[in-house]
């Protein structure tokens, strides 16, 4: 079958040449940063939402920016280093932890910048606009927002 080109009297495109709706599109740059935002905590929940991932990343967390190695975390949570380094990979993709090599060893820390950015995104509307409801909840994330310029 071939599609011509033909137009309707009032000099509409023909029906099946129709351009598709795109009003559900995200106008650009906002609507598409919250959804990377929306995007980038469903990977960071779906990475602390296994029980070994968040203990891993708790014990980071509590050691601070010194981080520990791979055998220091797996000796500390009796977990082989098998499935520790699984577990590290996800974290790491999810930007909750950041790795670093010192000598042979591989240092984990974790990213408190990514862990703010988090916890900023989950903060950001807090109770309505009214900061008063829930404290400094809200403002002790909010220097992690990245600015819109």
């Amino acid at each position: 079958m071939r599609v011509s080109n033909r137009r309707l009297a009032d000099d509409k495109p023909a029906p099946f040449m129709r351009m598709p709706d795109f009003s559900h599109a995200p106008s650009y740059p906002f609507e598409y940063s919250r959804i990377m935002e929306m995007k980038n905590a469903i990977e960071s929940f779906a990475a602390l939402a296994h029980r070994q991932r968040l203990a891993v990343f708790r014990m980071l967390v509590r050691v601070g920016p010194n981080g520990l190695s791979a055998g220091d975390i797996a000796l500390r949570l009796e977990t082989p280093p098998s499935s520790l380094s699984f577990h590290l990979t996800q974290l790491g993709r999810a930007g909750l932890i950041r790795s670093r090599r010192e000598s042979r060893h591989v240092i984990y820390a974790a990213d408190i910048e990514g862990t703010r950015r988090l916890l900023s995104y989950l903060t950001e509307d807090c109770c309505e606009g009214r900061p008063e409801l829930c404290g400094d909840l809200a403002g002790a994330f909010g220097a992690a927002r990245p600015s819109s310029s």
